[in-house]
């Protein structure tokens, strides 16, 4: 058919744009979620100067939520392109 080299460009056309959709959109998560840890970490060391032992307490568990959405961010980015690109 006169079509296909068309149509099989436009398939490899819209696979590229996935993948660069996916990139930046994991990209887009990644770089809020880094800024996050490392503000709440500067952020500890001013508490604990002025309120001696409230970090213990809180700035584990944003440490711990950012660090494991980073790691999932990047196993959903793993399993997608080694999906996809085989």
């Amino acid at each position: 058919m006169e079509n296909e080299p068309l149509c099989w460009h436009l398939h490899v056309l819209s696979l590229q744009l996935k993948d660069y959709f996916i990139a930046n959109l994991l990209h887009e998560i990644r770089t809020p979620l880094n800024a996050i840890i490392e503000f709440s970490e500067l952020l500890k060391e001013e508490v604990e100067l002025v309120i001696p032992g409230a970090s213990v307490e809180y700035f584990p568990i944003i440490h711990h939520a950012t660090s494991s959405l980073l790691i999932s961010t990047s196993h959903c980015q793993a399993q997608f392109f080694d999906s996809f690109h085989v």
